[in-house]
């Protein structure tokens, strides 16, 4: 599709909000929908769709519906297809399920198999191996000298002997003895009866579905497509990557090669006791563990047909009946905090019901094994610290808005008391606010559908379904009308109404192409594919001596003066850092050596530079994919001489990032990490002419686009732009002056080219525009009033702008506050000084006649406080020791407000990209497992 030209009108950002949310109705009103779009996506796209889809229906409350549906419409094709094609894996239902129970099911997780897990991950001698072929390389793991290939020269019969002292037959023998004992273990504590009971009734529900449906279908598949669902799409994962996607095991544990090879064995083996098969010659070597799945079989018989009865149906009451609305559970945490116990018909509360009580835990006994029979798990209703929830919110704070973390309403706004007039309210309180300093929202509510509220989505998971839906529109209108006839409508389980094509492409005519024009696959670089001016490519370098001179060229880690005292300083500058560096770690690990081992032997001190860094998804698969291995790799000087690790301007990815970075460190390091918001925080600990940071990172503005704005004459300019929630800012990087602001309903059309980093814009041209055009000394041309042409530096810069442009006219639905204020600041001597504060996406502008004086993140402000004149605010920084005082004639308690909500939004954003750090990590390594 490179050069195709895409057109968006301004209907289309400015509507967004009321389009996305028409598509979404239709969606989950016809689950039909979903399973035509499966049907004609790549199928290297189904995974990714599923997880949108589970995204937006488990935020809408409609997830179960769907699978129910799916899983019938699924089995009801049986007479066709045959058995054996049912819920494979490749199956669209399949990846919804384990998406799902993935969300819903991480406390569960924890609480059954997190005790055990966790021992193999610390035990140093376990060793469950009992493959011949692969004896050797796990003794590797107990003698480090044959990592560097001292006795490459011998069989892996003698290797063995010589790194344990037992010949192979010994070793086989005792290993099979530990993973039978083990494996025993494991399969009773999950079988238990307590924990049958404990087990999140969405997850019963769906193995209930599943049993009702085989029964009528398949009944002599009940139990291997019961197991199927439960084991293969819930626990093997979980027990393959205990440190992947749910985070099971503890932040300090990383489990070495040994034991993640005894999670997977672990793993291979229930999967097989689940289904009831065999090991045969495929995986000889685990043929020794076939009496393991007979001797069990009755037992895993039992626990597959009481995990699928409703503990709750009885004569009046269906299975499951009370699941089949649209409802959210009142008291199921996804993914975080403490363990939810299971759900009863009484805890469901329909979505748009929002006052709830504190979500009940369970927890294990402090003297007992965990799990114990009669007084190993009890109930309680404090809530555990770690329950603070994640959420990426638009403004809206009368919700708890999360992606995968909590399907639980926070209290509105009128049942928390408001903060106190005098009180300084301060970033580590906004953090557990429940939301009642959004009085600025308080009358946006969406009354038109109740149910359905899309604030609550992520607007990601919005742009990529568009771009789906987009990509496949062709296919998908065929494959709709043909759901509508009466020859394939009659084949569907569930049927309400026909499906409303006509209206679907309608709202998607009207939506235009998606914002986000693609999808970055593994191992593809869009931000190396051009050079920062968007002309030139770049070729990738991959042998070793070429990516050693890239490295050396890219001067993204140096080492700068020595700090006040004497102690050397070294400058990590990230926005340097690309995708073939992280994915190429021989050379990389080779650089850094090189720069910094011979300064490492006493104290120093890391900068951490994330000015202007884009982190975009190729970098943060690289990152998650390699920043661990990178961690195991250093000596232990690195992690005990450091003095402090600096991150200057952090940003909410960043705080995530620091958070990765915190995983794979010493304890005692967690604690020499800091948050730098203003870069001379810096000449503490060391000269400012000796601060060796790029002069760019100096004039940093948050969240902004670096490009090259084109005139009608093709004079280039370098500008940076910049969203507020309605507008968009033209800055001069040269003289931080603001150039211009258009408002967004200004703009009457964007278009660009696939394959090009242009970006053109054609805007309302008004009487005074042209007015001023006279006025101005420089004149200009008219076409510079009606048209301004940016290069962008990659084209994943281009669709980032793209998306803003959709976010902002999506939010301007519900936020209608004000963006602009004029006050006067009063500085640390009296001193008067008129400003204009203006509100951008992710920080505050002090302007003075339209030059940027300071920028202030949201993250950067500590605490906003209202005093007792009516007329005076104090505002905490962060990077100052002291209070500002700002004086706003008649609007104090508004920009009060505003700003209070900013430091919410900004600082849940962060949870909740911290959450998706967890959620993302070891997704690649369970397929590459399965």
């Amino acid at each position: 599709m490179e050069g195709r030209t895409l057109v968006y009108k301004k209907h289309s950002w400015m509507n967004s909000y009321s389009l996305y949310k028409s598509l979404i109705e239709y969606m989950t009103s016809h689950f039909e929908v979903v399973s035509a779009v499966s049907s004609v996506i790549d199928p290297a796209e189904a995974d990714h769709f599923a997880k949108i889809v589970v995204n937006i229906f488990t935020s809408c409350g409609k997830t179960l519906p769907l699978i129910k549906s799916m899983i019938f419409s699924e089995f009801s094709r049986v007479s066709s297809e045959g058995e054996g094609s049912l819920l494979r894996g490749n199956s669209v239902v399949s990846k919804v399920e384990g998406q799902y129970v993935r969300c819903i099911g991480g406390n569960y997780l924890k609480l059954v198999i997190g005790d055990i897990l966790t021992k193999i991950a610390t035990d140093s001698t376990l060793n469950l191996e009992v493959d011949p072929r692969k004896i050797s390389f796990v003794a590797d793991d107990l003698d480090p000298a044959l990592t560097l290939g001292l006795m490459s020269g011998y069989d892996s019969t003698t290797r063995a002997i010589l790194s344990t002292g037992m010949d192979m037959d010994e070793i086989i023998s005792t290993n099979q003895k530990q993973f039978i004992s083990i494996a025993q273990q494991l399969l009773d504590h999950i079988t238990d009866p307590v924990m049958v009971e404990a087990m999140p009734r969405e997850i019963r529900a769906i193995a209930g579905y599943t049993a009702m449906a085989a029964k009528k279908y398949a009944p002599s598949s009940v139990s291997p497509l019961v197991g199927g669902f439960v084991m293969l799409r819930f626990f093997t994962p979980a027990i393959a990557c205990p440190d992947g996607v749910v985070k099971i095991l503890p932040a300090d544990v990383v489990p070495n090669f040994r034991a993640k090879r005894n999670f997977v064995l672990l793993a291979k083996l229930l999967q097989n006791t689940s289904n009831g098969v065999l090991f045969g010659q495929k995986e000889e070597y685990m043929i020794c563990m076939n009496k393991f799945i007979t001797d069990n079989k009755a037992k895993m018989a039992k626990y597959l047909r009481d995990i699928a009865v409703d503990p709750f149906a009885d004569e009046q009451t269906a299975p499951w009946e009370d699941m089949d609305a649209t409802v959210v559970p009142s008291r199921v945490k996804l993914a975080v905090g403490g363990i939810s116990p299971p759900l009863t018909p009484t805890d469901r509360q329909p979505i748009a019901n929002t006052p709830t009580s504190p979500t009940p835990k369970l927890k294990t006994s402090s003297s007992g094994f965990i799990g114990q029979r009669g007084n190993g798990i009890h109930a309680s209703t404090t809530p555990s610290p770690e329950d603070k929830p994640g959420a990426k919110m638009f403004g809206i704070a009368n919700f708890s808005f999360t992606k995968h973390r909590s399907l639980t309403p926070s209290p509105t706004a009128s049942t928390s008391s408001p903060p106190s007039n005098h009180s300084l309210t301060t970033s580590s309180e906004l953090n557990s606010s429940t939301g009642s300093l959004s009085t600025s929202y308080k009358d946006l509510s969406v009354n038109d559908h109740p149910d359905i509220d899309i604030r609550s989505l992520d607007l990601q998971d919005l742009f990529e379904l568009h771009r789906i839906l987009d990509q496949t529109l062709d296919k998908l209108t065929i494959k709709l009308k043909q759901l509508n006839t009466p020859t394939t409508s009659s084949s569907s389980f569930v049927r309400t109404s026909a499906i409303p094509v006509d209206k679907i492409l309608q709202t998607l005519i009207d939506l235009g192409p998606s914002p986000k024009t693609r999808r970055t696959k593994k191992g593809e670089n869009d931000g190396e594919a051009t050079s920062s001016n968007g002309s030139a490519p770049v070729v990738s370098v991959t042998a070793f001596e070429d990516m050693t001179t890239l490295l050396d060229r890219a001067r993204f880690l140096y080492q700068g003066p020595n700090d006040k005292s004497g102690k050397p300083v070294f400058y990590l500058i990230v926005n340097r850092l690309r995708v073939e560096f992280m994915e190429n770690v021989n050379p990389l690990v080779s650089h850094i050596f090189k720069v910094m081992d011979s300064s490492v032997t006493s104290g120093y001190r890391l900068i951490v530079d994330m000015s202007w860094a884009n982190v975009g998804e190729d970098l943060k698969r690289a990152i998650y994919s390699h920043l661990p291995k990178l961690a195991r790799v250093f000596s232990r000087k690195y992690k005990k001489n450091v003095l402090g690790i600096y991150i200057v301007h952090p940003s909410a990815y960043t705080r995530a990032v620091v958070y990765f970075m915190r995983l794979f460190t010493s304890r005692k390091l967690k604690n020499k990490i800091f948050e730098i918001y203003n870069w001379k925080e810096l000449t503490k600990v060391i000269d400012q002419d000796n601060i060796m940071l790029p002069e760019t990172s100096k004039d940093y503005i948050t969240k902004s686009y670096q490009v090259v704005k084109v005139n009608a004459k093709g004079k280039r300019q370098d500008r940076l732009i910049k969203f507020t929630s309605n507008s968009l800012l033209n800055v001069d990087p040269k003289t931080r002056k603001l150039q211009n602001e258009k408002s967004l309903d200004e703009i009457e059309e964007i278009s660009c080219k696939l394959g090009s980093c242009e970006i053109q814009m054609r805007f309302v041209v008004t009487a005074d525009d042209i007015s001023q055009k006279n006025k101005s000394l420089f004149g200009g041309s008219q076409a510079d009033l009606e048209f301004r042409r940016y290069v962008c530096e990659t084209e994943t810069e281009r669709d980032n702008i793209l998306q803003d442009f959709f976010e902002s006219g999506f939010k301007t639905n519900f936020m209608k506050v004000r963006q602009e204020y004029r006050v006067v600041k009063v500085n640390q001597v009296g001193k008067h000084q008129e400003r204009t504060f203006k509100l951008t996406c992710d920080s505050l502008l002090n302007l003075s006649d339209n030059k940027i004086q300071s920028e202030t993140s949201f993250a950067g402000i500590e605490g906003v406080h209202l005093d007792g004149d009516p007329d005076i605010i104090w505002m905490k920084l962060k990077a100052e020791p002291f209070r500002r005082k700002i004086i706003c004639k008649g609007f104090a308690k508004q920009l009060y407000e505003v700003l209070s909500e900013a430091m919410l939004r900004y600082q849940q954003g962060s949870d909740f990209l911290e959450g998706e750090l967890k959620n993302e990590l070891n997704d690649e390594e369970i397929r590459e497992i399965y």
